[in-house]
């Protein structure tokens, strides 16, 4: 009797590591936000995550440099939009053409920001698809949308 209790113990915890863990996006007021196993995680933890699968570490190994560099020229671009407006707001004549290249090194890390999602939600797509599960990005969006008095249903494909 102690060796089938210990035997079917031993069979739940040996299959219990062999299920694969639900790595999930979506996308919320313009960016993407990581769920594993239900629970919210950051864009970091999610890249690390999938930087353990062989089939997807060279698109995860980009996105992770796109991050980076679009975070260190937003900054440089928010801090050069913050200077004159502060210079400004303490009574000082402002430097306006910082606040304009500021603008534009934000715009441009805007699509490298992009760029650096798609290739984590390409590298879910390969994760999805080794494990035989449908892609996210092959599902139906659904959501009600609203403008000017109108409210409606949008199913996006």
């Amino acid at each position: 009797m102690k060796h089938l209790v210990l035997l079917i113990l031993l069979f739940s915890i040996g299959t219990a590591d062999l299920q694969a863990q639900s790595l999930e996006y979506f996308k919320k007021s313009g960016a993407y936000k990581f769920s594993l196993d239900g629970e919210r995680i950051s864009y970091r933890e999610a890249v690390n995550f999938l930087d353990s699968y062989p089939q997807v570490q060279e698109l995860v190994k980009k996105a992770a440099n796109g991050y980076g560099f679009t975070n260190v020229i937003a900054l440089i671009g928010g801090g050069l939009i913050g200077w004159p407006i502060g210079t400004a707001l303490g009574g000082g004549d402002p430097e306006w053409a910082l606040l304009g290249i500021g603008a534009g090194l934000v715009i441009v890390s805007i699509p490298i920001q992009n760029g650096a999602n798609n290739k984590v939600v390409e590298g879910m797509t390969i994760y999805d698809q080794s494990l035989g599960r449908v892609s996210q990005v092959d599902r139906p969006i659904i959501s009600i949308e609203g403008s000017a008095g109108k409210v409606g249903l949008l199913v996006r494909f």
